[in-house]
């Protein structure tokens, strides 16, 4: 019985060490995984309890570093609709785990790398795979089914991880912090370190009186994006349709420890998160003409003539984030809508006394400035019954 079980042991450490292609690059220690999805991301897990690391072989820098732990829980509480697209909630977290030593490991295809993770009664299945050379795909499922759609008791499980932020001292000895860019259309932001957002589509809310501050949520989006780009040069998608929730560190100034951290918080028991990182020597291939549009093509004219001047000149538009270039490589470039769709967003109500709309529109064409969203549709507070009865 003895020598059975032992026999048996050998053949899974076996089978999880081995089944890998070459290229993986699987190492594996008392304490860590190491493997490769490209010749050039090294990425390494910790036995005793989840840590996941990115280290760019490259330059031998890490890229990213995982903060707390993996963790899942279930949200419980009541959805209330204010008026006719906006809908708030209030609610608790509760049954959080998180995962702690590594169980086993494998290959389940030639380019995808599975771990497990066990917490007290619960199972993180995490696997890797690469969309490009410099990039990484992290799929995590949890074996948590516990769901409810009453309005007044809603519960669905929930998936959070946490990433370390990279602060560090610049050449004048003064902390220079990690920033976040991008996550669609927000009111009255551009940086986000600091922020608490939510990626869901709603009523955008609103505002009176010239207050900046929007009701009934501040964060309130009609188009959310859950992507964003760092200024230390990756960028992170969030491959989801449904609600996710990003904790973007904290404000400078309220930072209290060695090191601060950002968290994802996708709503249901399993996620799709991707990260791309930037490649020294890449340049943005136009070749194929006949899937660029000419708006793309004059951007990339413009950004290949600040890359010649960013070495030399990073003020200003002479540098642009290296994770852009990350995201073209991975993604490839896009059909960009014509100029006219970048206008102003005219919506109800005057932007000047005593103009009537035609001449703003009018004022904006002697402007060359391309008008294209006009929304004469009103909002009522608080159930919308009053729709169709502008008039």
């Amino acid at each position: 019985m003895l020598f059975n079980q032992i026999f048996a042991f050998f053949l899974i450490l076996i089978a999880t060490v081995y089944s890998c292609p070459s290229s993986f690059n699987v190492k594996s220690n008392e304490t860590s995984v190491s493997f490769q999805t490209s010749e050039t991301l090294l990425v390494v897990l910790s036995k005793s309890s989840f840590k996941l690391t990115v280290i760019d072989l490259i330059t031998q820098k890490v890229q990213l570093e995982s903060d707390i732990n993996l963790g899942s829980g279930l949200w419980r509480g009541a959805y209330e609709t204010l008026y006719f697209g906006y809908m708030f909630r209030v609610g608790i977290e509760e049954k959080y785990q998180l995962a702690n030593s590594l169980q086993t490991f494998d290959c389940y295809s030639n380019n995808s790398i599975s771990f497990i993770y066990q917490s007290e009664n619960r199972v993180f299945n995490l696997t890797f795979s690469s969309i490009s050379e410099r990039s990484l795909h992290l799929h995590i499922e949890v074996n948590l089914n516990e769901y409810d759609t009453k309005p007044y008791n809603y519960v669905f499980p929930f998936i959070s991880i946490s990433f370390k932020t990279i602060d560090r001292l610049d050449s004048m000895k003064t902390m220079d912090y990690e920033d976040f860019y991008g996550f669609g259309q927000y009111w009255g932001f551009t940086r986000y370190r600091g922020q608490k957002l939510y990626c869901w589509s709603e009523d955008g809310s609103w505002s009176f009186l010239n207050i900046s501050r929007r009701l009934p949520q501040a964060n309130a989006s009609y188009i959310p994006m859950p992507l964003f780009i760092s200024n230390r040069g990756y960028a992170v998608y969030v491959n989801e349709t449904r609600r996710v929730n990003f904790e973007l560190g904290l404000f400078p100034e309220q930072i209290k420890t060695d090191h601060d951290s950002w968290t994802i918080t996708t709503e249901w028991n399993s996620t799709n998160i991707q990260f791309y990182f930037p490649n020294t020597n890449f340049t943005i291939p136009i070749n194929n003409r006949k899937n660029v549009s000419k708006p793309f093509e004059k951007f990339i004219t413009i950004y290949q003539k600040y890359e010649q001047n960013r070495l030399t000149q990073r003020n200003g538009l002479s540098f642009i984030n290296p994770a852009f270039r990350a995201l073209v490589d991975a993604r490839g470039t896009t059909l960009i809508p014509p100029l006219v769709v970048f206008g102003p967003w005219k919506q109800t109500g005057n932007i000047l006394k005593n103009k009537t709309e035609l001449e703003i529109v009018q004022m904006m064409i002697d402007r060359d400035i391309p008008i294209t969203i006009r929304i004469g549709s009103l909002h009522f507070f608080p159930t919308g019954d009053e729709q169709g009865k502008s008039s």
